[in-house]
């Protein structure tokens, strides 16, 4: 870095490039994650040199205008900076050709490592599609399980009931039968007296 060299904030890099500070921070996260290196202060805050400026503008044009994701034009740029000096000029000199079409090679890999990933994603679906399948099942068979605990504990209560009515009928009719008896024996001193 030059000793005289002017570094800018993230606010005023946004301003300048008319995006917001959080959308200017996850493009300088997805160019570090390329490879490319920020300057950063004592406390680790990004500081933006003059060269900075130019590869987010360069990035903004890829992403905003051509609609690239932001992985890819992370790549792309670092892949086209010269890696011997970081001058403002050798940089990003990407041409509206470079640009707007990568090599086919790189469309190739690209092409490949999206189907990578689709078949990764596709296999992580199943996975998850048999585990819910799964649970599906053990669910069914704790509802079935609950229910015919449910179902004998329905029949034991009203067992109980039954029984518990028929003791009580039953002993109604044993003190009828036992007062029905009183009445018609006179006691054993009635009988003597009369």
């Amino acid at each position: 870095m030059n000793e005289f060299e002017r570094a800018y904030t993230t606010k005023e890099v946004a301003e300048s490039l008319e995006i917001g500070q959080s959308t200017l921070r996850k493009w300088s996260i997805s160019l570090e994650q390329s490879g490319y290196p920020f300057t950063k202060n004592d406390q680790g805050y990004r500081l933006f040199l003059e060269r900075d400026i130019e590869i987010l503008k360069q990035f903004k044009k890829l992403v905003k205008e051509q609609s690239m994701p932001l992985e890819n034009a992370s790549t792309l740029i670092v892949e086209h900076m010269d890696t011997q000096s970081f001058s403002t000029r050798t940089e990003v000199a990407l041409s509206k050709e470079t640009a707007v079409s990568p090599p086919s090679l790189r469309n190739d890999e690209m092409d490949e490592r999206l189907m990578e990933f689709m078949d990764k994603q596709e296999a992580f679906n199943d996975q998850l599609l048999e585990i819910i399948k799964q649970q599906q099942q053990t669910i069914k068979e704790l509802e079935m399980y609950i229910d015919e605990k449910l179902e004998r504990r329905d029949h034991q209560i009203l067992s109980i009931i039954r029984e518990s009515q028929e003791t009580k009928k039953l002993l109604l009719e044993q003190k009828k039968q036992e007062e029905e008896q009183k009445k018609e024996k006179p006691g054993f001193f009635k009988r003597l007296f009369n």
